[in-house]
Formats: C-alpha cells, structure tokens, sequence
C-alpha cells in the first residue's frame, strides 16, 4: 500500500498507515472483533489528531472485512465518509487454493463447520495461530453477521475492486464484490487492459490500482 499512501500524500492528502490484529509476527491474526476494535480506536486518534469530522478507509483483504464490521457493529458509519477496498473478503473465501486437494465437504459453509470446531486438526493445519484467517472463510460467523441484512451502511460510499488473478480469495470477484446496486463493483482487468498481471498480494502494488483509488477519492 504504500505507493498508494505516496499518491495521496502528494496531493495534499494525509494518509494514516493502520497495523491491526497483529499476533506475534503475524498481522491480520487476530479474530475480527477484536481487530475492528482496534479500528474504531485508531479512527478516534486520527479524529483527534486531525480535527476531522470523517475519515476514508482504504482497505485490503481482510482489512475490509474488519472495516466492515466496524462499520456495521461498531457505530462507524457516523466517522466514515468512503469505503475504498482492494481484492476485499466480503462474501468470504472458499479457500480452495489453500485446502488443495483436501477431502473435504462441498459447501463453504461445510468447510467453515470444520474450522470452526477447536477440535479438528485442520484449524492446526492450515489457520494455526491466525483465528482472524477463519473468519475470512465464506459461512464463517462473521462473513454470516456481516452478509445478514447487507454489508452497507447509510452515508458511506464503497468502492471494491477486485483481480480475476485472486488465488485467495476464491472465487475471485463473487468473493469480493458487495451485492448493493449503489456500489461500484469492477474488475482490475476490465478496467486497465494493459496492465501487468495482478493476483491478490501484488493488486494494491499495481500503479492503476493506485490511480483508481485516487479516482475515487476524489470522486465527488
């Protein structure tokens, strides 16, 4: 992200980097709730530090999800003017590319039955000591919550741009995108033809993913 922060930096913006959830090394390894706290807080610091009324967040992967639920459960709507989001969970992911070929239920919903039970050895397997991976899978309780009575909030405006090349969020687009006919739901690819390849890391690191982004921000 940080060719991002640079662009709105240089036009006067004033960008604030945002480390959530962070377990041991590990960032993004805290369950949601507790890493949407920590959101909530950092937004009032920014408020303060700032003196104003309304942030945008611009977010990727799981930081949207945790956006998300701020913004549903935690009151946020009230602070947030934009929601800007990067290869976005939202609907949650299948997890196909990382269960492989795993024999495992058919439905997501199945798969995140499983995760969720201490009990199963497959949270050591593959979410060991990450419980915030768990509530990224599609038909986990958070993506449920946050599904449950539609993603948006009054008065924010969202944004998701999503990469045909997502190897983790599967699949790639239904996984990201907000099913709300006022959100803009686009494809990287569509929208910049020319550009390199991008997969669900290297999205936020695509100069035209750091213009859309600026677009929006700027759109009025």
């Amino acid at each position: 992200m940080a060719g991002i922060t640079a662009r709105i930096h240089d036009l006067g913006g004033c960008p604030f980097v945002f480390g959530y959830g962070i377990i041991g090394p590990t960032q993004a390894a805290a369950p949601v709730p507790e890493s949407a706290g920590e959101l909530a807080g950092f937004i009032t610091k920014v408020q303060a530090a700032t003196g104003a009324d309304h942030v945008d967040i611009v977010a990727h992967s799981s930081g949207a999800l945790i956006a998300n639920y701020y913004l549903r459960f935690l009151h946020g709507g009230p602070h947030v003017d934009r929601a800007i989001y990067l290869a976005p969970v939202t609907q949650g992911t299948t997890a196909a590319t990382l269960i492989g070929g795993l024999d495992l239920p058919g439905s997501p919903e199945g798969l995140a039955g499983i995760l969720d039970d201490a009990t199963d050895p497959l949270r050591d397997t593959i979410f060991k000591g990450i419980p915030g991976a768990l509530d990224c899978l599609a038909g986990s309780p958070i993506t449920r919550a946050i599904l449950n009575g539609g993603v948006t909030v009054p008065g924010v405006v969202y944004s998701v741009l999503a990469t045909r090349g997502d190897q983790v969020l599967t699949p790639p687009g239904p996984a990201s995108f907000i099913n709300d006919p006022r959100v803009e739901n686009d494809y990287f690819e569509d929208l910049y033809p020319r550009a390199g390849p991008a997969d669900h890391a290297t999205l936020p690191m695509q100069p035209d993913a750091a213009q859309w982004v600026i677009e929006q921000l700027l759109t009025e």
